[in-house]
């Protein structure tokens, strides 16, 4: 059975401008649907625990497109959101400089794990897939690097909560990475997703510990989560590194073989 796939991401602009260039360089099929929540991961949760109050299965009682399609204001939204898939993608931001997560770190932890359990499988609920800090994580590695295969340049690229608020990560992500996710070719494109890969097995296990598989699975992203939530309490610092396209690697391993 071929795919059909939703994506559902909480940007405007920034993520169905990734995800439309992946699609262009053959990595996802050219029929994969792209609609913006329009709202961080913190107000996804609330409304989720808001529109499942009364009752008694919860957050099993809710149709996240059914969710969206209220909030619809195009034409083609609706459209789009009323269709049938075999699989949802979400793609939402870590977020650390939010209130939600400033003011009450370990109910935010539960929080993200909550939502990590519930949206476990791309073919029920959904997959969640986290950008550490935000979706500008996934260009934060330069042409020049990858050209040169200098992986430990990206691998010690992190982030403090001091540059998160007021776009000031976001304008360094492009001034050491890319400006335009576009300039990536489909070759640097596939480069840039297997080092995601590699940093993220490496925060998980260590350097010695990576493996050659091509995705995360769900104790893997979750282990991934932990490991940047304890470095960012503890150490006020986390990685920068995004899962936003490991879903390539699940679900068409071949496209990322080269």
């Amino acid at each position: 059975m071929d795919k059909k796939i939703l994506i559902i991401c909480e940007g405007i602009d920034k993520e169905p401008e990734i995800f439309e260039h992946v699609k262009c360089s053959g990595l996802l099929p050219q029929d994969v649907k792209i609609v913006s929540y329009n709202t961080n991961i913190y107000n996804l949760y609330k409304a989720l625990e808001r529109e499942s109050q009364g009752y008694a299965d919860g957050w099993e009682s809710l149709d996240l497109q059914l969710l969206l399609l209220e909030k619809a204001k195009t034409e083609e939204e609706k459209k789009t959101l009323q269709a049938e898939y075999t699989d949802t993608l979400l793609i939402f931001d870590f977020d650390p400089q939010d209130p939600a997560f400033k003011n009450n770190l370990q109910e935010a932890y539960l929080k993200f794990k909550k939502l990590m359990s519930f949206f476990s499988e791309s073919t029920e609920h959904g997959k969640l897939y986290l950008s550490y800090p935000m979706i500008e994580a996934l260009q934060h590695v330069s042409k020049t690097d990858l050209q040169s295969n200098n992986f430990e340049s990206f691998m010690r690229i992190l982030f403090t909560p001091e540059e998160l608020p007021r776009g000031a990560y976001k304008r360094r992500s492009q001034s050491e990475g890319e400006e335009e996710f576009s300039s990536y070719d489909k070759s640097l494109l596939i480069q840039l997703i297997l080092w995601h890969l590699k940093k993220a097995q490496t925060i998980i296990y260590g350097k010695n510990g990576t493996t050659d598989h091509l995705y995360l699975d769900n104790q893997e992203l979750s282990s991934l989560l932990q490991a940047e939530y304890d470095l960012y309490v503890k150490n006020h610092y986390g990685l920068v590194v995004s899962t936003s396209l490991f879903y390539i690697g699940e679900a068409y391993p071949q496209y990322l073989i080269r």
